[in-house]
């Protein structure tokens, strides 16, 4: 049991007994959408309190790509956007070791800096060669998974309903090009 005390910008936390404990911290943009996610942990033990970064993963405000951290989702991301492009966008930090971070398609394969990011598309975050945390990107209107968007998707989308079925999963999102 422990009891939390929250301000505008203050958060007090008196911890009744020792042990670890993981806080969320968001940080929004001015359009009221999540902008930065991170998480410390702090840990307690005998009249010590220790406080620690996990690996956090963001974009550059002025690229536009957002995170959405809670379904692992890199959106926001335009139509043409490559490898190399969402690279130098992306900012890691909260980590110890050597970072390395793998873009594989939808078939799994590792992709190299001039491919387009689609739909599909993992992006996984290695920290000394083990993965720390991985992303789904999410293309808007992307619905075949090329990294365009054209008459390709609303052939895709078109061919789907005919046959009765329902896009699903991340290209259920990409379909939904008005975000609602």
């Amino acid at each position: 049991r422990s009891t939390y005390v929250r301000s505008q910008n203050t958060l007090v936390w008196n911890p009744e007994t020792p042990g670890e404990t993981k806080v969320s911290v968001v940080i929004y943009n001015e359009h009221g959408g999540v902008f930065q996610t991170s998480e410390l942990n702090i840990m307690v033990a005998d009249k010590q309190i220790f406080v620690y970064n996990t690996l956090v993963v963001s974009f550059s405000q002025q690229s536009g790509f957002m995170i959405d951290h809670g379904k692992q989702w890199m959106h926001k991301i335009e139509p043409g956007t490559t490898v190399l492009d969402l690279k130098e966008a992306m900012a890691v930090t909260g980590n110890t070791g050597e970072i390395t971070v793998v873009f594989k398609n939808a078939q799994g394969q590792e992709m190299a800096d001039t491919d387009l990011v689609a739909t599909g598309t993992a992006v996984t975050v290695l920290e000394d060669g083990a993965e720390r945390i991985s992303y789904t990107v999410l293309i808007y209107g992307d619905i075949n998974g090329d990294g365009q968007v054209g008459i390709a998707d609303f052939a895709k989308l078109r061919q789907e309903m005919l046959r009765g079925n329902l896009v699903t999963g991340i290209y259920s999102q990409a379909a939904d090009v008005n975000y609602d």
